[in-house]
């Protein structure tokens, strides 16, 4: 049985928190001592190499123009390394569906306990080609924004493609602090 490995971290909508989110959930689970590894796949706006404070060459753009994947997994801290989208001052416009990316989700589970790809939102078509490589898919919906309806088209958008939808998660909803808690914290 294949050991189930690589998640895409979406959305149903863009700027929804996917980047943040996934940041921090593997620096979380690689404090747990989980071998993370986090691929940024948002190629158009590259931004994890500006939130974690490195260079953003050599990463994966370098990768698929090339097929070498020497020196574009970049380690962050104990037990999380990354894969930055590359590409500084080179054409963003690629196909992430192709062999090159299953060879390297290939290559990294021998590595890592667990891979998250960042990906454009669920209606990226490299979103969906990306399921079918990926174990499952997680999106992210934004409270206030996204509605139940685009939710389950986004659900049915990957799973009739032949990917695996396997979580949702509720973003940016204000939380109401009860009075109790409020008057005990002097907010």
């Amino acid at each position: 049985q294949r050991e189930e490995k690589v998640y895409l971290l979406s959305g149903i909508s863009p700027k929804c928190g996917k980047t943040t989110l996934a940041l921090g959930l593997c620096k979380n689970m690689a404090e747990l001592g989980i071998k993370v590894l986090l691929i940024e796949g948002v190629l158009e706006e590259p931004v994890l190499a500006s939130l974690l404070g490195i260079e953003n060459t050599n990463g994966l753009i370098e990768y698929l123009n090339s097929g070498i994947s020497k020196d574009i997994i970049k380690k962050c801290a104990t037990n999380l390394c990354v894969i930055t989208g590359g590409g500084v001052g080179e054409d963003k416009n690629y196909i992430l569906w192709n062999e090159k990316i299953i060879r390297l989700f290939d290559k990294c589970k021998e590595h890592f306990d667990i891979i998250i790809v960042d990906t454009p939102p669920v209606s990226s078509p490299d979103t969906i080609h990306l399921s079918l490589a990926a174990d499952g898919v997680v999106m992210l919906v934004e409270a206030e924004k996204d509605t139940v309806e685009e939710a389950a088209n986004s659900i049915a958008r990957v799973e009739d493609r032949g990917g695996k939808a396997v979580s949702l998660i509720l973003n940016k909803e204000r939380a109401t602090i009860p009075k109790p808690i409020r008057k005990e914290l002097n907010l």
